[in-house]
């Protein structure tokens, strides 16, 4: 999350664990779209989805990582 908006304009960037959503807040976030739209649907404390979110991250992160190489730009996107 890259921030919240609280309904009473106040602005807390980068958030903290124990930061709480309220009704009226709107949440800043950037992911890919299926995984935001997974968390609308996952329950809080849920560790096992998480863990598979986080897994799948790391196998699309793998393939982007050998699909830059195969196409020579693998050196460059390391760098970033």
């Amino acid at each position: 999350m890259l921030g919240l908006a609280k309904f009473n304009s106040e602005w807390l960037g980068t958030p903290g664990d124990d930061t709480v959503a309220q009704s009226g807040n709107q949440l800043i976030v950037y992911g890919r779209t299926e995984t935001i739209r997974e968390l609308e649907t996952r329950r809080a404390g849920d560790d096992r989805a998480h863990a598979n979110v986080v897994d799948g991250q790391r196998r699309i992160a793998e393939a982007e990582r050998r699909k830059a190489e195969r196409n020579g730009t693998g050196d460059k996107m390391r760098s970033l």
